[in-house]
């Protein structure tokens, strides 16, 4: 289950080897695909590596599939956590659990946020130990009960992570894009907040006689598109303690839009988190899409990694530089000396 509640169909077949890394499922791409390919537990599929970390799947027309007595596996109807029914996105892509106190969904809600902040080590076993579902429960957690909780090391670090939450300086977006809203993530936030600040937002929920109301002021405000405006009018009660607590405890700062020109770096066959962030924070573009006309610069693992991405590279004419070298000549290739990683 993902973070937003939305249940994408799985596809298990026996272990596959690309590159070095062993596959034994996809995600069937899109509920409307699953339903297209027909599948039943025992035929014959054909994986292939797409989009340089995607095994795709296509159904085989064969024999054996025709012939293939199994019925066809069907879709889940329920939320298998909290049993709540499920309901198709507006994109026919997934099935969504709208239960937001699902434990299920607001588990991974949770490791999600974590995540998102860039703060590391901490997964599924310790939310559940921790029992927690909202940012604001962290401020009430002692040193001494999370090492009871976690034991001594755990304990400490999240303690220490905690301390970090309350005292550091956070970008505005990257804190309420964490936080859990359906489908409305930094990028969503940062457009958001170019006209608008959280304590505005805030104040103008607080306004509102009533949900239709708060979302209609959304709504009219330049950046915020409808469908954005309609979940945060819908989930801003659910997170009104959150906003709360980032408004009263957490430090807060705003980061203009990136410009039109800036450099533009993709990934391939790599991911690097906290490189990703220090560049975005410092004014690139780096963002989880393919590569474009636009691109400037493609980072791989390695001289000669082949994928989807650097065919589109090489045929745009966009530079494609190994990892090592990249941070070796940062200076040269960006104009800022970046640090190991």
């Amino acid at each position: 289950m993902g973070q937003h509640g939305n249940i994408t169909p799985m596809i298990h077949y026996n272990p596959v080897e690309f590159f070095g890394t062993v596959h034994t499922k996809s995600t069937g791409s899109s509920l409307k695909r699953f339903r297209e390919l027909a599948l039943k537990v025992g035929d014959i599929i054909e994986v292939r590596y797409v989009n340089d970390v995607m095994p795709y799947v296509k159904r085989v027309e064969c024999q054996h599939n025709r012939d293939n007595p199994n019925p066809l596996v069907q879709i889940i109807d329920k939320c298998p956590i909290c049993g709540t029914p499920l309901v198709e996105s507006e994109s026919g892509k997934e099935l969504l659990c709208t239960n937001m106190e699902c434990p299920g969904r607001s588990k991974q809600r949770m490791v999600n946020m974590l995540q998102k902040m860039n703060i590391k080590g901490f997964a599924d076993a310790a939310i559940t130990a921790l029992n927690i579902t909202h940012l604001y429960e962290i401020e009430n957690m002692t040193e001494e009960w999370l090492i009871k909780t976690l034991g001594q090391a755990d304990g400490k670090s999240f303690y220490s992570i905690i301390q970090s939450i309350l005292n550091d300086t956070w970008y505005d977006y990257i804190v309420l894009g964490s936080l859990g809203f359906t489908s409305v993530a930094h990028k969503k936030w940062q457009n958001i907040l170019q006209d608008l600040t959280l304590q505005d937002i805030y104040s103008m929920y607080l306004s509102s006689r009533s949900e239709e109301e708060f979302y209609n002021k959304l709504s009219a405000v330049k950046g915020v598109g409808t469908s954005t405006a309609l979940v945060v009018a819908k989930e801003f009660a659910f997170f009104l303690k959150d906003i709360e607590f980032i408004l009263n405890k957490m430090h807060l700062v705003h980061k203009e839009k990136l410009a039109d020109d800036a450099i533009v770096i993709r990934f391939s066959g790599i991911r690097k988190p906290q490189l990703c962030e220090l560049l975005n924070t410092i004014g690139f573009d780096i963002s989880d899409g393919s590569v474009t006309k636009k691109t400037n610069i493609l980072i791989v693992p390695y001289d000669g990694y082949t994928s989807g991405n650097v065919t589109k590279a090489m045929q745009y004419g966009v530079k494609i530089i190994p990892f090592d070298e990249f941070l070796r000549n940062s200076k040269e290739l960006i104009g800022v000396e970046i640090e190991e990683f």
